[in-house]
């Protein structure tokens, strides 16, 4: 059972350094529960950047936004697209929210697409 457990551990420690060198993954810390369940504060979550018109409803997005006038990155779910013709419009929405972000997201804001959660730090 050791032995088992070491090879696990040798396993994800190089899925993790490989998936680490792909330079386009950025790491980020949850820090609130708007995302619960998927997401719990405190959970470290990967994103790629993404071309936004593959994005769809349902995926789950990094982005730009103000919080008391500060810029911050929020991870929630596209619960709507509006397409502006030149521009995406992405509405969004925690898991745990019962209403809709306040303000949509420009495409220009996106900062990304969920890929995985790390656990226990490792893929």
């Amino acid at each position: 059972m050791k032995k088992f457990l070491c090879i696990c551990l040798v396993l994800s420690l190089c899925c993790t350094l490989a998936a680490c060198n792909q330079s386009n993954r950025v790491k980020l810390t949850i820090s609130d529960n708007s995302m619960e369940p998927t997401f719990s504060e405190g959970d470290t979550i990967i994103y790629e950047p993404v071309d936004t018109d593959t994005l769809q409803v349902g995926d789950i997005i990094a982005f730009w936004m103000v919080v008391d006038g500060e810029r911050a990155v929020q991870a929630h779910r596209i619960v709507n697209i509006y397409d502006l013709g030149e521009n995406l419009l992405f509405e969004t929405k925690g898991d745990n929210a019962e209403k809709s972000d306040a303000m949509p997201v420009h495409e220009s804001n996106v900062l990304g697409k969920y890929v995985r959660t790390l656990i226990f730090g490792f893929f």
